[in-house]
């Protein structure tokens, strides 16, 4: 499953899925969220080329497709240089120890973001200053990264190991079955 807001791009795969037929088609994330939401389990099926349907707890929703072609191309590990792993429960804790200090003004952008310095986490809105140790492996690696990116990455972070990897222009997050990735404000990375 894939979800992009064009700026973070998700991909999380499903364990548990039985996929029968046609396995791409594109839903608003909106509708499908909704319709989702509480459910633990759920049939959808495309029924023809625009039109999709939901089946939850007996109630059948129907919801028109969008074409494939207008979601983005996915993103995935190209020239970003995997800069260090760490249990996923600690990286956890640190965005949240850090990601609250951030500026929520969209005017001010040189504090709006997280700094990710060497091993740790950074962020002041101006005030408070908030730093989080990741790793005791200290990386030469230095960027600002977005907090809707770091807020969305803690929601699916349990103790599995999360390697990050940082290019010129994007983070990529990656577990064994999650990807994210995001532009990066600001990069200096030396790479070997």
């Amino acid at each position: 499953v894939a979800a992009t807001d064009l700026e973070t791009t998700i991909i999380f795969t499903l364990k548990e899925t039985r996929w029968e037929g046609e396995d791409r088609f594109l839903l608003p994330a909106r509708e499908i969220s909704e319709i989702l939401n509480q459910a633990t389990e759920a049939k959808i099926y495309k029924e023809d080329a625009n039109l999709a349907k939901v089946l939850l707890n007996g109630v059948k929703f129907e919801i028109a497709l969008a074409s494939v072609d207008d979601f983005p191309d996915l993103p995935s590990l190209g020239r970003e240089h995997k800069c260090f792993s760490v249990p996923g429960g600690v990286f956890k804790k640190a965005i949240q120890k850090v990601v609250f200090a951030t500026v929520k003004d969209t005017d001010f952008s040189p504090l709006r973001g997280v700094s990710l310095r060497s091993e740790s986490l950074i962020a002041s809105d101006g005030r408070i200053l908030a730093i989080a140790t990741i790793s005791n492996q200290e990386q030469d690696t230095s960027c600002v990264i977005s907090p809707k990116a770091l807020s969305l990455l803690s929601k699916f972070l349990s103790n599995q190991n999360i390697d990050v990897y940082v290019g010129e222009t994007t983070i990529c997050f990656k577990t064994d079955d999650l990807f994210i990735s995001t532009p990066v404000s600001y990069t200096h990375l030396t790479l070997p």
